[in-house]
Order: C-alpha cells, then structure tokens, then sequence
C-alpha cells in the first residue's frame, strides 16, 4: 500500500507504478485528473509540480470554460502546463489544444520509430530535428504570450496615469 502525495489516500500496489521523481506517490485518479496518460512517465514530475497542474487545471474549468470542461482540454492544458503555457487567452488556447491534439496522434508513430519498429536512421535523424522544431515553437509561443502580458500590464498603468 501507497499513501497518494495529493491527498494521502492510501491505494494498492497496481497504482505503485505513478512513483514521481522526488520519491513521493500519486494515485491513478490524480494523475488522470492531472491530463497524463499511459505515455508519461511520473518520474519526468515533481508532487509539486503535479499540484499546481491540478490548480491550473481548476484555473481553466472557472476562467476558460465556465465548468465546461471535457477530457480533451484537461489533456491539452495539461500539455500546455508541462510547455508553461497555462496563461494563454481563450482563443490561442483553443488554437494550441488543436495543435496538441495533433501532436499527441503522432506520439504513437515517433514512438515506433525510436523503438526501431520502423524508420531507419535517416527517419530518426528527422524525428529528432522535427521535435526540437516544435519545442522552439512552444517557447516562441510562451514568449509571445509573455509580452502581450507585458504591453496589456503597460497599455493599464498608462491608462491609469
């Protein structure tokens, strides 16, 4: 038995597997509530880490969707929290959830090919610079989305002068 570093309910041993990396444990329901699935791995996440994709993910059911919110977005913010991204406004969080959707498809195929299923060595190379593509795309938009923030923080106290 396992105490869960969310909310220390005790779970049995088939859960034993969501061991984060700082040595705490998280039950099945929390990690699911948190937007992970099969292909992540706990031990790429800190107990705090993991709380605050919970509190994020609270954020968005009030501000983004007004309780409306469906696995697919609890999954794509969960995405974008792990890209710190939990700020995007409403419709570039639309955009993005697309997007990631996209991405989290493919998953399965760049998976198979760095296991050597299929794909040669050429097929990899081009998986490797096609995934750092997009991790610079995720920082282009994080920054993007920091300075509207920062004009928007400008444009109010200008206003308020």
């Amino acid at each position: 038995m396992a105490d869960c570093g969310i909310d220390g309910v005790k779970f049995g041993f088939k859960d034993s597997r969501l061991k984060l990396r700082t040595g705490e444990f998280i039950c099945n329901k929390h990690w699911k509530q948190a937007g992970f699935g099969l292909t992540d791995s706990p031990k790429e996440y800190s107990l705090d880490e993991i709380k605050e994709r919970l509190q994020n993910i609270q954020t968005l059911e009030t501000e983004h969707s007004k309780g409306k919110v469906t696995k697919d977005d609890i999954k794509a913010f969960g995405y974008l929290s792990s890209k710190h991204l939990e700020n995007l406004d409403s419709n570039s969080f639309e955009s993005v959830k697309h997007i990631s959707n996209q991405l989290a498809g493919s998953g399965l195929t760049q998976a198979g090919i760095a296991l050597g299923f299929t794909g040669n060595a050429a097929d990899r190379l081009s998986l490797n610079f096609q995934n750092a593509l997009v991790e610079q795309n995720w920082i282009i938009i994080r920054q993007n989305q920091e300075i509207i923030e920062l004009l928007k923080k400008n444009n109010d106290d200008g206003l308020t002068k």
